[in-house]
């Protein structure tokens, strides 16, 4: 088996949480990235006891580990280009902004805070730290309608609310699962496929290793 840094295949870093029942965090993403032939390289932030329906409990590893697992990747594999996901903590959250700044990645961030289920996956004393150390280093930000409300304090109800909420955040695109499937394609020029756990996760990973 080759090794990915001496083959053709791009490479990318997923920082996020394990999703037991496989709709969206690492397992997702890994997942997207392989569908798009990039080899897809991991530090998980913490494990989900989850399936489609619920998170009955949640793992946080520590911030340190989450360098540990970050810098051992680097360290080896030229990777550049990296997406971040559910991220759980202040601590990890101000870990991952810096070493986003240590070692220049382009960043997708994904902001995630609550799980389909409602259950919470991020503390809400670290919505602060997204807004004011990853935030302003990411290339391209995608909250969906709820995570948009907890860092700007309204929520968008129209498409064109959601470009101004997405023009307030410094983002390029606000994800709409609970919007109306038209209104969906209207806004992304896309097909409404249907709504499934982890479908703004799979089209987030389809944007990372395209932004150059």
């Amino acid at each position: 088996m080759s090794s990915p840094a001496r083959s053709e295949a791009p490479l990318a870093l997923t920082i996020a949480g394990s999703d037991s029942g496989g709709g969206a965090g690492i397992q997702a993403d890994l997942r997207t990235f392989a569908a798009l032939a990039v080899h897809g390289t991991s530090a998980i932030t913490a494990l989900t006891a989850q399936s489609t329906t619920e998170v009955r409990a949640v793992h946080v590893a520590p911030a340190r580990f989450v360098r540990a697992q970050v810098e051992t990747m680097l360290d080896d594999l030229p990777v550049r280009y990296a997406k971040t996901g559910m991220l759980a903590n202040a601590e990890i959250v101000a870990e991952v902004a810096a070493l986003i700044a240590e070692r220049a990645l382009v960043v997708v961030v994904d902001p995630v805070m609550v799980a389909e289920s409602g259950a919470r996956l991020l503390a809400p004393e670290a919505e602060q730290a997204i807004r004011a150390l990853l935030l302003p280093r990411a290339r391209l930000v995608t909250p969906n309608l709820p995570e948009t409300e907890a860092l700007l304090g309204v929520c968008p109800e129209a498409v064109e609310d959601m470009i101004a909420a997405a023009r307030a955040l410094v983002a390029d695109l606000v994800t709409p699962e609970h919007f109306n499937p038209d209104e969906l394609q209207r806004f992304l020029g896309l097909w409404w496929v249907g709504h499934i756990m982890g479908s703004a996760e799979t089209m987030r990973l389809f944007l990372a290793p395209r932004n150059p």
